[in-house]
């Protein structure tokens, strides 16, 4: 109960600081106090409704719940992006505002960047980018049809044949994957470079 009411005080706790950080712009000290307000009223900490909440708060809960649900925390391992954002949009009018997390869905599409996924050749690798459009992500692959290592990504768009989505799975264990995923990110944004091997 101590750690409940702990972490029910925890956004107006984040107010605070931004005030204390001479933030005094009432947009986001209200964004930050509302962000666990929930459409259905069972949020908190003033258990708001629907419009009661901020346009930028019910972003911001969607957004956060997001990121908390894709990292692990003590009492579970992390759910994957697709499995995310199902746990979100089966919530939507409930806990989550339904154009928010439409809109987050339309975004992010089948397969959002971070999910794990082999392609049709039997390569696996990761989502980094949007590549053809929904549902043909940009994968950086890290293993090989054979199970091999690359020692550094190979970047594919999905909409060529060969290198079609065909699974999502959990992510593998590789000796140097943080190294090479540092790689991938920074291009994230850039236009596909798809390379033969």
């Amino acid at each position: 109960e101590g750690q409940k009411r702990q972490i029910n005080r925890h956004p107006q706790h984040g107010k605070r600081l931004m005030e204390k950080a001479h933030i005094s712009e009432n947009s986001w000290l209200t964004t930050i106090e509302q962000h666990h307000e929930q459409p259905d009223g069972k949020g908190y900490p003033e258990g708001l409704k629907g419009n009661e909440i901020s346009q930028s708060a019910r972003v911001l809960r969607v957004a956060d719940t997001y990121v908390a649900l894709v990292r692990p925390r003590g009492d579970r391992p992390a759910l994957t992006p697709k499995e995310a954002l199902k746990e979100i949009f089966l919530h939507r009018g409930s806990r989550f505002d339904t154009v928010v997390t439409r809109t987050l869905v339309s975004i992010l599409g089948l397969y959002p960047p971070g999910t794990w996924v082999q392609l049709y050749n039997g390569e696996m690798g990761v989502v980094s980018g949007i590549g053809s459009g929904h549902p043909f992500p940009r994968v950086s692959t890290i293993l090989s049809a054979e199970g091999e290592h690359l020692a550094t990504a190979i970047e594919r768009d999905t909409h060529d044949e060969a290198y079609t989505v065909i699974d999502v799975v959990r992510a593998p264990f590789h000796f140097s994957l943080t190294s090479i995923l540092n790689d991938i990110w920074p291009r994230m944004n850039d236009e596909p470079k798809t390379k033969d091997s």
